[in-house]
């Protein structure tokens, strides 16, 4: 029985289709940081010759695509680790020349070996994902602990359940547990239960205090409590009856 001329065209079309990828999502098996290099397997089965399905070989050498601009002067990195997703990019040129500088030693178009490797693929959303959507955001987030929120007219940076740092067009906030201090335009509101200032400090108007600094309502100086002209350890009033002085200070008044 003779061969038909299209059924051996469509067979030999097959045949190149099979050697020729386009992409593919895989997973990182290892990453080589120093020179940006990854080790992956693809995701998925191919079909040999003989109509056998095998899975995908391992992928060395793969270049990884990490953001950086102005001469690799602007980064935005994250740690790839083991068992990412990725998005595998099969280039129509041999990459020896890209990744060492040699000269390609055969042209090896769309070949499985011609890797270049997008991460961030995963089959799966995760809460930033959905939080970012909801808030029309920009979310970065660090293994739960961690996370920045930029939205339009806000940034909110927080670390953990009690520290958090917001900023806003008109203001500005840190929290730490029950610490918050508040920035606005000519004022700045801290609220602690205990606030301490280590070196020389400057008032420049009133100095207003709405609740006793101690038990007994007292403004108390380890090293004494001075002003221009009088000190409070030692100054005494003249009495307004004629040559009777106050005597001296009374100790804890």
């Amino acid at each position: 029985m003779e061969n038909n001329p299209v059924m051996e065209i469509e067979r030999l079309v097959q045949d190149m289709q099979q050697n020729m990828h386009t992409c593919i999502p895989g997973k990182i098996d290892s990453f080589d940081a120093g020179k940006c290099l990854a080790s992956v397997t693809p995701i998925g089965q191919f079909i040999t010759p003989s109509g056998k399905k095998l899975d995908y070989p391992k992928v060395n050498d793969v270049p990884v695509c990490i953001l950086q601009y102005a001469g690799q002067k602007c980064t935005i990195a994250f740690p790839i680790k083991e068992g990412d997703g990725c998005m595998l990019h099969f280039a129509e040129q041999q990459l020896d020349q890209f990744r060492d500088g040699e000269e390609a030693k055969c042209d090896l178009r769309f070949d499985l070996t011609n890797a270049i490797a997008v991460v961030g693929l995963f089959s799966e959303s995760n809460d930033a994902v959905q939080d970012a959507c909801d808030n029309d955001a920009i979310i970065i987030d660090h293994n739960t602990d961690s996370r920045v929120t930029i939205k339009k007219d806000e940034q909110e940076y927080k670390v953990g359940d009690d520290s958090t740092f917001v900023i806003k067009k008109d203001s500005q906030e840190c929290k730490v547990g029950g610490t918050t201090l508040t920035i606005k335009d000519g004022e700045i509101t801290a609220k602690a239960s205990q606030i301490k200032l280590d070196g020389e400090v400057t008032i420049t108007g009133n100095l207003t205090a709405q609740q006793a600094i101690d038990a007994d309502g007292r403004i108390t100086g380890k090293a004494g409590v001075s002003g221009a002209t009088a000190s409070l350890d030692t100054h005494v009033h003249n009495c307004t009856a004629p040559g009777a002085p106050s005597g001296p200070p009374i100790p804890g008044i």
